[in-house]
This record gives C-alpha cells, sequence and structure tokens, in this order.
C-alpha cells in the first residue's frame, strides 16, 4: 500500500458536502473553464510579439504568475499582491515592481487595487529609527477585522519611498484626476 499526502495552503474541507462537492466536479471540464477563463485574462492585457518566442511565452506566463501570486483578504476585502506566493511577506517595494507590471499591461483596475490597500493602511506601523510615530508611512495592508486587525507588511524603511513612487507612477499611467483627489492627501 502507499500514501499520499496532500496539503492545501488555504483551509480544508470541513463537511461531507463540500466532499462530495469536489468528488463531483469532472477534472476536464473545469480545466477547459479554467484555462478558457486565464487565456481571456492574458488577453485582456497589452501584448506584444518578439522574434524569439520564449521571450513572447515568458511575458504571458509572468501575467499569470504575478496574478495568481495576487490573494483577496476575506475578512477586509483589501487585496494583496506578495513577490512570492504563500509563505513569503508582503513587502512593498517588491510590490510596487508587480504593480507596475500590471499598470503597463494596461490592468489599471488590478493595480489600483492594490495600490488603494497600502493607502488604506497608511500610518499603522512605525518605521524603524528615531521616528516618533507612523504618521504617514505606507508599509502595511491592514487585514482582519476593525475588531482584530492584523498587518501585513515590512519593517523596511525604503517601502514607504516605492509606495509613493507608485501612487505617482499610477496617476501618469491613467491619468485618473478622482483617484489622485482622493489619494493625494496620502501622497
Amino acid at each position: 500500500s502507499r500514501t499520499v499526502e496532500l496539503r492545501g495552503p488555504f483551509g480544508t474541507l470541513d463537511t461531507a458536502v463540500e466532499r462530495e462537492q469536489i468528488a463531483a466536479l469532472d477534472f476536464d471540464r473545469v480545466l477547459a473553464v479554467e484555462s478558457g477563463r486565464w487565456r481571456k485574462i492574458i488577453a485582456q492585457a497589452a501584448t506584444f510579439e518578439v522574434p524569439d518566442p520564449l521571450l513572447t511565452d515568458f511575458y504571458k506566463a509572468s501575467l499569470a504568475h504575478v496574478l495568481i501570486t495576487g490573494d483577496r483578504d476575506p475578512l477586509s476585502g483589501w487585496s494583496t499582491l506578495s513577490a512570492g506566493t504563500l509563505l513569503y511577506g508582503l513587502y512593498l517595494n517588491e510590490t510596487s515592481h508587480q504593480i507596475r507590471s500590471l499598470e503597463m499591461r494596461g490592468l489599471h483596475d488590478a493595480a489600483r487595487n492594490y495600490l488603494d490597500a497600502f493607502v488604506a493602511g497608511q500610518s499603522a506601523g512605525k518605521m524603524v529609527g528615531r521616528f516618533t510615530d507612523a504618521t504617514g508611512a505606507l508599509r502595511y495592508v491592514q487585514l482582519g477585522t476593525p475588531d482584530k486587525p492584523e498587518l501585513a507588511g515590512s519593517h523596511y524603511n525604503l517601502d514607504h519611498g516605492f509606495g509613493l513612487w507608485m501612487l505617482n507612477e499610477h496617476f501618469r499611467f491613467t491619468r485618473d484626476r478622482p483617484w489622485l483627489t482622493k489619494t493625494a492627501p496620502a501622497m
């Protein structure tokens, strides 16, 4: 006999109903639906073709990797985007590079969602050093609920500068004046 242990990162199937629903799925049908969904997502982004098909494929695949890494906190509703999936932390400097990738592809709504989460968490955590308070610091996303908040972010002071830069870049890409008016006080 053999034993296979399967691990999933985000929870378990707690009820017999959930296990039956999973067991009833037709793998080929789900594969067709999901691969079609991902092809549609990739197709809506700006594309380019270069003579080397490997580079063109890499460009397309990198978008899928960025979007798969993105997550949404079910309690707060905020979207987060870390540079590495699952156990890697949330670092605004690294997130900014991925957000810029989304901006360059024309996926401005997704980019804005990730930026707005950091703006909403502004001043949530102090910067390292002789700073007297956290006022204005862009470093964290506040997840969870108001009565039980959980900060996601890093202790890197450089995150604040990257965040300001990326907020400016978002406006340069979109020219979205209502967003800028709402976000300018944070900048």
